[in-house]
């Protein structure tokens, strides 16, 4: 919240021309869409994680900052308590590999920079990653490739 501030106050020449957008991810994607003519975020959830298509163009991802910065600084600021009374669908999955595809495909046609911060290693979608204990230790497991065997130690 203090960079999009700082960008806002220092650089307003520039910040007429940044863009920015997000994406939160779980079990699930969630878009955000932050368009000035809004009167406040609009989450949409994508529960198929495995076709990471855009629920809705692309420029209602990406926004023009110093023309929806109050809709960024509000998203900002209920972000973090925002899937806090979800506890039905509290997951610890995460899709990271797909929430980065789709990153990509919201910048696209203008360019840009993906900024990410994830909670663990992917374990659903694209970029899938098993623990590495779990799959060595998992002698029925047929996906291990010859340099997980080296790894593996003998008894």
């Amino acid at each position: 919240k203090q960079i999009i501030n700082d960008e806002n106050n220092n650089n307003f020449n520039q910040t007429q021309q940044t863009q920015i957008g997000f994406i939160t991810y779980s079990d699930k994607i969630h878009y955000y869409s932050l368009k000035s003519n809004l009167s406040k975020p609009k989450m949409i959830v994508i529960n198929d994680i495995n076709d990471a298509l855009l629920p809705i163009p692309a420029n209602q991802i990406m926004t023009n900052l110093s023309e929806s910065f109050e809709l960024v600084d509000h998203l900002l600021t209920i972000l973090p308590s925002l899937h806090d009374n979800d506890d039905d669908n509290i997951s610890s999955e995460n899709a990271l590999g797909t929430a980065i595809e789709c990153a990509f495909a919201a910048i696209k046609e203008t360019g840009g920079k993906i900024i990410c911060f994830s909670f663990g290693l992917p374990s659903l979608g694209k970029g899938k990653v098993m623990n590495r204990t779990t799959m060595l230790n998992d002698t029925n497991n047929n996906n291990i490739n010859e340099y997980d065997k080296l790894l593996k130690r003998s008894n």
